[in-house]
């Protein structure tokens, strides 16, 4: 029998950015998965608007890819706007979902999709595709999961969510209230102690029966 327990998500301070030029946030690894150059695309199309974007993660484990979504930043005269920091500090990347206003994440497959977790946990509205586990791990009303690899409906969220204010304090209100239904880690170590148990008691019953 198979039982799933999901992970638990660190305590994080709670997102009160509401910034006149909002600031978006990416937690990802420099990798053709992770969707940056999708990202980098949709951004592209929604530059009349005043938005900044910090992408935290390692530039290092596919340089050549990492210096295609530099180049694709420069070639779209987004430099100054779109932040490729590379890899920080647990304490950095707490105050970096602090001080965001909207996490984004337009990965082609997640086989759980951590940052999604850490983003609701801060109460950070979050626009997110639906590939892999993605569009479970997203709590209903906290954000919105859309299809994989479709740049005009990324860059048509990017817009409402950042022209309309109202439309996204509405996302942040739901990543708030699914952050106290998120599970913390000793939770989830208790979950899985649990389900060992009750697999090991499982099988001293099935040893005994063929005894």
């Amino acid at each position: 029998r198979l039982q799933v327990v999901e992970p638990g998500v660190r305590a994080l301070p709670l997102a009160a950015a509401d910034a006149d030029i909002p600031k978006l946030l990416c937690v990802a690894s420099l990798t053709p998965r992770k969707g940056h150059g999708l990202l980098v695309a949709a951004l592209a199309r929604v530059a009349d608007l005043d938005w900044q974007c910090d992408c935290i993660g390692s530039l290092a484990r596919d340089p050549v890819h990492a210096g295609t979504i530099a180049a694709q930043i420069a070639a779209a005269g987004l430099d100054g706007r779109v932040r490729l920091s590379g890899e920080c500090t647990d304490d950095a990347l707490c105050a970096a979902y602090a001080a965001a206003d909207l996490f984004v994440l337009p990965s082609r497959y997640e086989g759980y999709g951590m940052v999604i977790t850490e983003a609701v946990a801060a109460g950070l509205p979050v626009l997110t595709t639906s590939g892999g586990a993605l569009g479970e791990t997203l709590p209903h009303g906290a954000g919105l999961a859309l299809p994989v690899d479709d740049v005009e409906a990324f860059a048509s969220a990017l817009r409402d969510l950042l022209s309309n204010r109202e439309h996204r304090l509405q996302l942040r209100d739901g990543a708030r209230r699914a952050r106290s239904s998120l599970r913390d880690w000793t939770r989830a170590g208790f979950e899985f102690a649990t389900a060992l148990d009750r697999h090991a008691a499982t099988n001293h019953l099935a040893q005994g029966r063929h005894a």
